[in-house]
């Protein structure tokens, strides 16, 4: 009777297969999954900046175009966006967002719209489906992208 101490090279070579098979499948998911949930981020930023900018109306009769104003900081709570607050209505096209330092439609400061914009070198430069996430003062909530086909509600 032949004891069989071990696996065989083959059996080896099969279940590394396998796994790298599986890892193939599972790894892209999961970093789109990552990338899906760090929007949430922005939406959070987005929102809450919208009521303190009606705060901030209730107090002065106009809107700030400064986010430190508000937040006290630039960024998204988890640093993964920046945030920026301009003059205009969005969508000023249908790939970009509004620039910060675009003519301004409301010399009155009675419209605005909040933009997150993925931060250079952060893990969301890579989502390229939502390169712009914004709400305006009229509670229009859209995004733009890089694809052409994107639906501007896609990325809330």
């Amino acid at each position: 009777m032949r004891c069989f101490q071990g696996y065989t090279l083959i059996e080896i070579l099969v279940s590394l297969v396998i796994v790298a098979l599986l890892a193939s499948l599972a790894i892209p998911s999961y970093y789109s999954y990552v990338k899906v949930s760090h929007r949430m981020d922005a939406h959070t930023t987005l929102l809450n900046i919208q009521v303190l900018q009606e705060m901030w109306m209730n107090r002065t009769n106009e809107y700030t175009d400064d986010v430190t104003n508000l937040i006290g900081v630039d960024t998204s709570p988890e640093d993964h966006y920046s945030i920026r607050i301009a003059y205009v209505l969005a969508p000023i096209n249908n790939y970009h967002c509004p620039s910060m330092r675009s003519p301004s439609s409301s010399p009155n400061k009675l419209v605005y719209t909040i933009m997150a914009t993925p931060k250079a070198g952060g893990s969301q430069v890579d989502d390229t489906d939502c390169t712009c996430i914004y709400i305006t003062s009229t509670g229009l909530k859209g995004s733009n992208s890089n694809r052409f086909t994107a639906n501007a509600l896609d990325c809330w």
